[in-house]
């Protein structure tokens, strides 16, 4: 069994454990049925903004749908360099979550990796909250709603993550973002 599929069976699991329908589900989601199904079939990339939205919606820690397990320290987490909580679930991006073991986070922060693009059509995440991004190395072009914009090393922005958002490395090599979505 894949990660992604066990994923998947833990959405199904939680969202049936919390009495929800996969339509009623989709509903809170703001997405049709099927696209839903898809998801909770493993049929389907998860978005992480979706995977967020879900443990928001269930009440659980995005790190309990990834690995299995709930965040155990209260106090004090130290996540060493390359040792995060990965996550491939978008084919554009891949994340790094800096603070998986820490439970009760008020913040969830990620260490993105964004391939570069071909300047056509970015994915596009919305979710709700508030999200932040910080370049780290690279450049990468980033649209919010539409508006349209390039952050260098250094540059950062914050945003309502209600805004149709999406990123895409330039330049022919990837770019790293601190990502904080609240």
């Amino acid at each position: 069994m894949t990660h992604e599929t066990e994923i998947a069976q833990r959405m199904r699991g939680m969202r049936e454990d919390c009495g929800y329908s996969k339509e009623q589900m989709a509903a809170q989601l703001s997405m049709d049925a099927a696209e839903y199904e898809a998801y909770e079939n493993g049929q389907s990339e998860i978005p992480v903004s979706v995977m967020h939205d879900f443990c928001r919606l269930v009440g659980i820690d995005l790190t309990e749908l990834i690995t299995g397990s709930a965040p155990k320290l209260s106090h004090i987490s130290i996540v060493r360099k390359g040792q995060g909580v990965g996550s491939k679930r978008n084919a554009a991006y891949g994340y790094e979550n800096l603070a998986y073991n820490f439970a009760g986070r008020r913040m969830q922060p990620f260490l993105v990796t964004i391939p570069p693009g071909d300047g056509g059509e970015m994915p596009v995440n919305v979710h709700s909250g508030h999200e932040y991004h910080y370049c780290l190395e690279g450049r990468f072009r980033m649209r919010i709603d539409h508006h349209e914009f390039i952050l260098e090393e250094g540059d950062s922005v914050y945003f309502e993550s209600t805004s149709p958002h999406g990123i895409q490395a330039l330049d022919g090599k990837p770019a790293k973002s601190l990502v904080i979505i609240v």
